[in-house]
């Protein structure tokens, strides 16, 4: 009964508002000389039957989330300039220990030189955190009074050459990636890095839209500090990928990518990796309405607690479907399965998703989601189940 009573208060929700015709469409304010603003606000009523991530005696908890959003933008296809704000605020009715207060700046700036030189930047600053039994806190959620906080500053440099119909496509990519945490200093400050990330991607045409690609990218990662007796985390990542790409041939367009992963650590104590690499993103369009996403691909990655490097293999379907202009729903399903070197541990996680939108007027809208994850470990403390509801009201001029 207890798992109902968020359906129920979800369904109420929805009933005071008359169903109006069209789509939810944010409308802007002028500000003068091509720019414009666009204010959104969310306001969202949840429950969290496993707050903390635990194994056992789960807490849970209704909650509150507000975010409001503003975004100022100009210009136009070729020339094009947008910055947004975004702050999330969470409340929880019966921990307290969980809430959390998220922020997001983003800048996006794109520019056409000619009609075969462009380049795009973009800027983006967080400052987010990690729920209790996530990241450096996973197994020990219920160990900590708050969550993890950290700040995130993300920047890219993206020069492209070519056009749409030359037989050569060429893109270059450079960025800077910092991450620091702001509390649980004692676990946190070795978890402290920054990166230099470069990407090169060459695409051949073989039809007007059909590509064959080759791809390197390397990641320069770099960590503030070690604890004790610990061996350095600083290493060098690199892959070698080919692969194909489509643009909405028939019912669908797409990019696999194959090939070759090599992870060099600093320290000689630490298990290097090499291995296979491969990607997938391929959308299909039974209906002009309806859409089927699979996507997944392996990597090696740091993990946040204890190990040298983890093999994750996730794979994932995703079906969204307008029923009609106010109506649309989505389905998901998400596998990933990790196993750690350096460390006796294997994880599975099943994660799962149903969600609906209803419009009611051009400037207000209703999202309704349900998510469920469950995850098991050999290691006892790591297993976990948890069912989430989110009912959210949003509004716009």
């Amino acid at each position: 009964m207890k798992a109902l009573t968020p359906l129920l208060l979800t369904g109420s929700l929805l009933l005071p508002f008359t169903v109006g015709a069209g789509e939810y469409q944010p409308a802007n304010l002028e500000m003068g000389k091509g720019w414009q603003f666009m204010p959104q606000l969310g306001v969202g009523l949840g429950y969290d039957d496993n707050t903390a991530h635990s194994s056992a005696d789960a807490i849970d908890s209704w909650y509150w989330e507000v975010s409001p959003e503003f975004l100022i933008h100009a210009g136009n296809q070729v020339n094009s300039y947008q910055l947004s704000y975004l702050v999330t605020d969470g409340n929880y009715e019966d921990s307290s220990e969980d809430d959390f207060t998220d922020h997001r700046v983003k800048l996006d700036i794109h520019h056409e030189f000619t009609r075969r030189h462009r380049l795009n930047f973009n800027y983006t600053y967080y400052r987010d955190h990690e729920a209790r039994g996530e990241g450096i806190t996973e197994g020990f959620g219920q160990d900590f009074d708050e969550v993890a906080e950290f700040d995130v500053h993300d920047v890219g440099l993206i020069y492209g050459f070519g056009v749409p119909s030359a037989k050569i496509n060429l893109d270059l990519e450079l960025g800077y990636y910092d991450k620091n945490y702001t509390n649980l200093e004692t676990i946190s400050q070795f978890r402290d890095y920054d990166s230099v990330l470069g990407r090169a991607t060459v695409y051949w045409r073989l039809g007007p839209k059909t590509s064959v690609l080759f791809e390197w990218d390397g990641e320069d990662k770099s960590y503030d500090r070690s604890a004790q007796g610990e061996p350095s985390r600083d290493s060098f990542d690199q892959r070698l990928l080919v692969g194909f790409k489509w643009d909405a041939t028939s019912k669908t367009s797409g990019t696999v990518k194959l090939g070759y992963e090599d992870r060099n650590f600093d320290a000689d104590s630490r298990e290097d990796f090499d291995g296979v690499a491969w990607n997938v993103a391929v959308d299909w369009k039974p209906r002009s309405y309806s859409t089927f996403t699979i996507d997944g691909g392996s990597r090696a990655k740091d993990p946040d607690t204890l190990g040298d490097y983890v093999e994750e293999n996730s794979l994932g379907v995703r079906w969204t479907h307008d029923w009609r202009s106010r109506l649309s729903t989505l389905a998901a399903i998400r596998y990933l399965d990790e196993s750690f070197t350096g460390i006796d541990r294997d994880d599975e996680l099943w994660e799962a998703t149903l969600g609906a939108t209803l419009i009611w007027k051009r400037w207000l809208s209703t999202e309704f989601e349900y998510r469920y994850a469950d995850q098991s470990s050999n290691i006892d403390r790591l297993n976990y189940d948890k069912n989430l509801f989110l009912a959210t009201v949003r509004l716009s001029l």
